[in-house]
């Protein structure tokens, strides 16, 4: 029966790998230049632009009189683009993210014909389990996959099925696999693509190929044939192309879209009732077919925690404060559109997962470390600018107002660098709350002159200075730095009022000494080995013991994680030298020092380039070196008054090569582990490869760890160890860069390194969810000089207990406010949900923020409403005047 093949002319563009952005925007001008004169001379032809709009600002920046000419062949949907604004990665960018992703890409194609409504992702280094929910959000109910896509199905011969997620939404995904877009195009591109021309007998042959062994993978009439690879340019004469094909087989060729094809292909399912397989999970392969490029996760953890920390300033600060100060301040909704822009120009697989060459990292750490002093100076300015002016007569203690706080989330504790818009006139004092009861302290750090300069400065900035201090200045001409650390018992998402007074001796309630710290609800010892155990004193439950490290030879490289064949753990408890000091013990905190010096070899040895050269990742032939170094890891652990998590600041200077360093903890308990997704909680398994994370891992024993930025975990078994990544040191890119690039310097992971984590015990999935949000949602402070205007202490308050606040932020069009959130149980549940903002209506919307028309929330109050929510679904809510 003769076939339907819809053809796809396309690329995939990567913005930055093995040569600069700005190198391969040259490259991108040539391409579109090209493109725009073949699709006007062959009107039977289309070519889609990789999924993403980003590829429209890059072009038009330097041929913006070429604009009218994109935009007449978007709007006939000749030349396609979106719905992604970039084509990112998955598992390192957070579900807010992906969500802006749509919304940004959708919104730059509305002026070019509208973005592809399709979920284009055939390079991503894997999907997330969410991502048909996430689509479904957007109108979108097809998938084009290509890596990692046949965890769980079990007839990988056929190209279509099912993809469902936990909540039930489904896509039509299409999995040809990766490696397959030469079709009909360049019949070798390992040569000299100057002179390989696409000629009407190599193309037949190509066609006959996809007739031969991909058609009969498609149940439908309809067939997929890719044509366009890295970085391919479409080629003339593809029309003369498709006629000769036309010509001399009975099937029938033209020029389509995923899209276009995905709609025939679902067309012929309904109406013939063909019965696909469903599937539902991450696409991430599985023991039959695993997934290589699984060690990006961990490539260049500088470069994971300062996107992440870029991620967690806009949603959980610069948004929210953003939404609760709307009509006080200054409006930033453009300022955070900019804002995104930054993180997800960040996010192509390539850029975030550092698999480039050294300069081009650079250009990202730069442009990461931009969109973090951008947000830190948006939400600072915010603030400021919501309290009232400086007084001519100010109280001789100001006041301090303190936004943060995650609801559900327990105790906010927060350390944090505050501005006072007066000098002071001790170096410390006493921090109380509304009720009068200390709550913290404040630490007076330095005194910078009020000026243009310093008004607009970032506090931060403004503590770098190397200044003297100007005591001629007037106590209302001077502005005062200082250290406010406070914990808040159950604080809510919202402002809190602080109060100062002089300091007094506060000793802790509770003993403390080199091994051992203790409040209310925690207690920790140390072992001599350096390993810890954690009591939760209100129901009697003991870690099984943590904080350990373990190094193993790292053979990798960007891509992939190599082990050495015979290479053994080897365990900071058993050859390492640990110390423990106290270090402070007050009413506001306990802290101690473990610093752990370990002999660590400096170097592998006994390989050559070749012997590294392995696809897909196996072990390699190689020993660790005998000459040694020294390894220091300082790890200082606090533990705040109240608080339900003992902190961990480790430091060290890393100056071992090619090794990989982990942070390890035991489970009393083997029930699979529980690691933060996608807005879901991902159960798994032991055993098996590293696995993604986001936030946070609960063990089976309620034993919970949270940290930024670190993504790659293990569960071992049988030896019930879990292990987080903090380093892993590689020195090439692999053989996935390609064979002449595979040896391109790639980041050794040499130097200093800080890594933020958490322990403590949670209940449930969505309970560890709300107490990693908690730890790691970012405060803002700021002192004001007179008394403080009402604001709203309690934002977005959801009142069941397995429900998960994702967004609180004004709405796209900025006429409204948006609350997002998940239930993380399997279970239909009703809640009611309070915006804590005085809002007459309220309505459910997509995650593209139009509406669903359906169920509309029931109004208790201004800003209040019940509702009630399906198992495992994403709720987003509008709230408007």
């Amino acid at each position: 029966m003769p076939r339907d093949v819809h053809v796809i002319l396309t690329t995939h563009w990567d913005r930055e790998w093995i040569q600069s952005y700005e190198e391969y925007r040259y490259r991108l001008v040539r391409l579109f230049d090209k493109a725009l004169d073949i699709l006007e001379a062959e009107p039977e032809l289309c070519f889609v632009a990789d999924g993403q709009t980003v590829l429209i600002d890059d072009y038009l920046a330097v041929r913006p009189a070429n604009r009218e000419r994109l935009q007449a062949l978007t709007r006939a949907g000749r030349l396609v683009f979106g719905p992604w604004y970039v084509l990112g990665d998955q598992f390192l960018a957070c579900d807010e993210a992906l969500v802006r992703n749509l919304a940004i890409g959708f919104a730059q194609a509305a002026d070019y014909g509208g973005a592809m409504r399709e979920g284009y992702v055939p390079d991503s280094f894997g999907s997330v389990a969410a991502l048909p929910a996430i689509l479904n959000g957007f109108g979108i109910t097809s998938a084009n996959l290509g890596r990692g896509s046949q965890t769980g199905r079990q007839d990988r011969s056929q190209h279509l099925f099912w993809w469902q997620s936990a909540d039930g939404s489904r896509v039509l995904a299409l999995d040809i696999g990766y490696g397959n877009g030469l079709a009909l195009s360049y019949p070798d591109i390992w040569a000299n693509i100057a002179h390989t021309p696409a000629t009407p007998a190599l193309a037949l042959e190509a066609a006959e190929a996809i007739l031969a062994h991909q058609a009969p993978g498609f149940p439908t009439n309809a067939v997929y044939a890719s044509a366009g690879v890295d970085h391919m340019e479409l080629r003339p004469g593809m029309g003369a192309i498709l006629a000769h094909l036309n010509q001399a087989l009975p099937d029938t060729f033209f020029a389509s879209t995923p899209a276009r094809f995905l709609d025939a292909a679902r067309g012929e399912v309904e109406a013939q009732d063909i019965q696909l397989e469903t599937v539902a999970g991450e696409m991430r392969g599985d023991e039959i077919s695993p997934m290589s490029l699984q060690g990006v996760l961990s490539t260049d953890m500088h470069l994971k925690i300062g996107n992440r920390r870029a991620e967690l300033a806009l949603t959980r600060l610069l948004e929210p404060l953003n939404a609760a100060l709307y009509g006080r301040a200054y409006d930033h909704a453009d300022v955070i559109r900019h804002a995104w822009k930054m993180v997800l120009q960040s996010q192509p697989h390539d850029s975030i997962c550092a698999t480039n060459d050294d300069s081009t990292m650079q250009d990202i750490h730069a442009r990461v470390r931009s969109v973090n002093e951008l947000a830190q100076l948006a939400s600072e300015r915010l603030l400021h600018e919501a309290l009232p002016e400086v007084s001519a007569a100010p109280p001789a203690l100001p006041e301090l107002v303190l936004f943060g706080g995650w609801p559900g989330g327990g105790t906010l504790t927060a350390d944090t660098l505050v501005r006072l818009p007066q000098r002071l006139g001790a170096a410390r004092y006493t921090v109380l709350n509304n009720n009068g009861n200390a709550v913290g302290a404040l630490s007076v750090l330095a005194e910078r002159q009020m000026d243009l300069e310093t008004y607009y400065a970032a506090d931060r900035t403004l503590l770098r200075l190397n200044v003297k201090e100007n005591t001629a200045k007037a106590d209302t001409a001077t502005y005062t730095l200082a250290r406010l650390e406070v914990n808040l018992p159950a604080a809510s998402l919202g402002f809190h009022t602080l109060q100062l007074e002089d300091a007094h001796a506060n000793p802790s309630q509770f003993p403390a000494d080199d091994t051992h710290l203790e409040n209310d609800l925690l207690a920790l010892d140390v072992a001599q080995d350096g390993r810890l155990m954690l009591t939760h004193k209100p129901s009697g439950r003991i870690s099984e013991p943590f904080g350990w490290f373990e190094d193993m030879a790292e053979a990798g490289n960007a891509y992939d994680s190599l082990r050495v064949a015979g290479d053994q753990p080897r365990y900071s408890f058993d050859e390492a030298r640990v110390t423990s000091r106290l270090v402070r013990c007050d009413a506001v905190a306990q802290e101690l020092l473990v610093t752990t010096r370990w002999q660590l070899p400096a170097d592998l040895v006994g390989w050559d380039w070749p012997a590294r050269r392995v696809w897909p990742p196996a072990e390699v032939a190689a020993q660790r070196s005998s000459e040694l170094v020294t390894l220091e890891i300082e790890t200082l652990l606090r533990l705040a008054a109240g608080s339900e998590r003992l902190e961990a600041v480790t430091r060290l200077d890393n100056n071992a090569r090619l090794h990989r360093l982990r942070l390890g903890m035991y489970s009393a308990s083997r029930e699979d582990v529980v690691a933060g997704g996608h807005f879901s909680a991902m159960t798994r398994p032991w055993g098996g490869p590293t696995r993604p994370m986001t936030d946070w891992l609960r063990l089976g024993d309620g034993f919970t760890f949270s940290g930024a930025g670190l993504y790659e975990y293990e569960a071992r078994a049988p030896s019930s160890e879990v292990l987080v990544t903090l380093l892993r040191s590689c020195d090439c890119l692999g053989p996935a860069a390609g064979v002449n690039f595979e040896d391109l310097r790639s980041p050794l992971a040499l130097g200093p390194h800080e890594l933020r984590y958490a322990f403590g015990f949670s209940d449930c999935a969505a309970a560890a969810a709300r107490w990693a949000a908690s730890y790691l949602s970012p405060v803002l402070a700021h002192g004001s000089p007179a008394p403080m205007p009402a604001l709203p202490q309690a934002l977005a308050q959801l009142e069941h207990p397995a429900l998960v606040l994702s967004a609180l932020k004004r709405s796209d069009d900025n006429r409204a406010w948006i609350v997002r959130f998940w239930n993380a149980s399997d279970k239909a549940l009703v809640t009611e949900v309070d915006l804590g903002l005085p809002a007459e209506r309220c309505q459910r919307v997509m995650l593209s923020e139009e509406p669903t028309g359906t169920r509309t929330p029931e109004l208790l109050a201004p800003g209040r409403v019940r509702l009630q929510v399906d198992a495992h679904e994403i709720v987003t809510l509008r709230f408007s005047d």
